[in-house]
């Protein structure tokens, strides 16, 4: 569902200027739910995901969500979008590394700012290009 709890990014959803949180989603009826949660889910671009995992996965799932007092859903969805952000910004690594893109179009890329690409950069020894002095000395 869509809720600030969970999508804190989503606008806080209203019907007929009252606000609907768990609590009193119950008193809708069967249709003005499925027809409010659609809508929710509209409003906050959320999407169903449906994958197959096996049974380790879901154990570990669990064994998070009990720890961090989530249900499985919200760990699946908060694990997925750190590998995302770290996919996202080796892949920029790789590109800066490669010459291929300037550090801030990989820093657009990675969803961070110009100083924080060149933190990561210099926290993970990645080379944006030949220094100076080693054109110096290859000239």
């Amino acid at each position: 569902m869509c809720q600030p709890k969970h999508f804190p990014n989503c606008p806080t959803i209203t019907k007929s200027g009252e606000v609907y949180h768990d609590s009193n989603l119950p008193n809708l009826s069967h249709g003005e739910r499925d027809t409010f949660i659609r809508s929710c889910m509209r409003r906050c671009s959320v999407r169903v995901l449906t994958t197959r995992v096996d049974d380790q996965t879901i154990r570990d799932l669990d064994a998070i969500a009990a720890d961090e007092r989530a249900d499985r859903s919200e760990v699946a969805r908060k694990l997925l979008d750190r590998s995302i952000r770290d996919w996202k910004l080796e892949k920029a690594l790789k590109m800066i590394s490669s010459s291929a893109w300037t550090v801030r179009r990989a820093a657009k890329f990675a969803g961070l700012s110009y100083y924080q690409m060149i933190e990561e950069m210099s926290a993970r020894d990645v080379d944006s290009g030949p220094r100076p002095e080693d054109l110096e000395q290859s000239g």
